[in-house]
C-alpha cells in the first residue's frame, strides 16, 4: 500500500503532491481535448456530460440525481439543462412520484447526439489508454473508482 505524506519538495516522499498534480493535469488535458470534440457538435463538454449521463441512465433523472452523478453546482447545472432544453436535446417533465418535482430525460434528438458523441469520445479515450500494457487500463479505472468511493465516504458520508 502506498502511503502519501506531506513532505518538503526535496523529499523522496513527495508522491502525495505528485499524485494531486497528476490527477489535476490529466483532468485538465482531458477536459480541453473533450471540449474541442464537443465544440464540433456546437456544445460544451459540460453539456455533453449531461447528455452522456442521461444516456447511461434508465429512465428520467431528477435534477438532484443528475447533479450528484456529475458533481455539479445546482445553479450551473440549471443553466446547462436550460441550454440543452432550448436546443431540443432534453425534456423536462413533472415527476410521476412527486407532483412538485421535475425529471429530465433525453429527447430523441438528444439520444441520437449522445450516442454519436459517446462513440467519438470513447474512441479518443481508447486511443489515450492504448499505450498502457494489457490490464493496466482496467487497473487504473478500478483504482480510480475505489479512490472516488473513498473520497465520497470520507467527505460526503456516502460511497
Amino acid at each position: 500500500m502506498v502511503t502519501l505524506s506531506p513532505t518538503s519538495e526535496s523529499s523522496p516522499d513527495a508522491a502525495g503532491l505528485e499524485f494531486i498534480f497528476l490527477i489535476r493535469h490529466c483532468a485538465s488535458l482531458m477536459s480541453r481535448a473533450l471540449e474541442a470534440q464537443c465544440s464540433a457538435a456546437t456544445m460544451s463538454y459540460t453539456q455533453w456530460a449531461v447528455l452522456a449521463c442521461l444516456s447511461q441512465h434508465v429512465g428520467a433523472m431528477s435534477p438532484s440525481d443528475l447533479r450528484e452523478a456529475l458533481g455539479h453546482d445546482p445553479g450551473a447545472l440549471t443553466r446547462v439543462v436550460d441550454a440543452l432544453q432550448k436546443k431540443g436535446f432534453i425534456n423536462r417533465k413533472r415527476s410521476r412520484t412527486d407532483r412538485r418535482g421535475v425529471v429530465i430525460d433525453l429527447s430523441p434528438e438528444g439520444a441520437k447526439l449522445a450516442r454519436s458523441l459517446n462513440d467519438q469520445i470513447m474512441r479518443a479515450m481508447n486511443s489515450w489508454l492504448a499505450p498502457l500494457p494489457h490490464g493496466e487500463a482496467d487497473a487504473l479505472v478500478s483504482g480510480l473508482q475505489r479512490f472516488l468511493s473513498t473520497l465520497r465516504l470520507s467527505l460526503c458520508g456516502e460511497a
